[in-house]
């Protein structure tokens, strides 16, 4: 603009350091998703070639009817014109904590994730497998969702612990900006 003066605002260092602890835990989060996503998708992963995430691929596609082109691959960005489901595969806690370890993340870091989704209930990596990202209106991942997909396991849905009043499910999704 033509003679406005943009001003970079100045943040106390508790208020970046509060900033730069929420940054990180966004990026362990879609380490989790990317993690989850590899599980059930990647052939370099020996997690996607267990009997337990072959069942998860079949009930996706046989059960509900999903064409394996419409799951993001691991490592794939999201294409805005051909938008890919977020699902991946959740074999457990322990699992995804060395992962997180491998990509750097502090021990802390990885203690806030794995707290959040043992908030949910002890059932995730066991019943609660399939995983998908949710996501606030900016795209940011807030948590995650696990269902099971067992017919006779309920709940069907189990969150990671964050507000679900406050974020619309995907609405990111719908969006133009995508």
């Amino acid at each position: 603009l033509a003679g406005v003066t943009l001003t970079e605002q100045q943040y106390s260092p508790e208020e970046s350091e509060r900033f730069e602890k929420a940054r990180r835990i966004a990026e362990a989060w879609e380490a989790t998703n990317e993690f989850c996503i590899s599980c059930l998708s990647s052939e370099q992963n020996a997690v996607a070639k267990t009997m337990r995430a072959d069942s998860v691929r079949n009930y996706l596609t046989n059960s509900r009817g999903y064409s394996p082109g419409l799951f993001r691959l691991s490592g794939q960005a999201q294409d805005r014109d051909t938008p890919k489901m977020e699902l991946g595969y959740m074999p457990g806690l322990g699992e995804l904590a060395k992962h997180l370890r491998n990509k750097d993340f502090t021990q802390e870091e990885i203690n806030t994730i794995v707290a959040k989704i043992e908030k949910s209930g002890t059932a995730i990596g066991q019943t609660h497998v399939l995983s998908f990202p949710y996501r606030d209106h900016r795209g940011t991942i807030r948590g995650m969702v696990f269902r099971a997909i067992d017919r006779d396991v309920t709940p069907k849905y189990l969150y990671s612990s964050f507000n679900r009043s406050e974020v619309l499910f995907n609405l990111k999704a719908l969006s133009k900006d995508t």
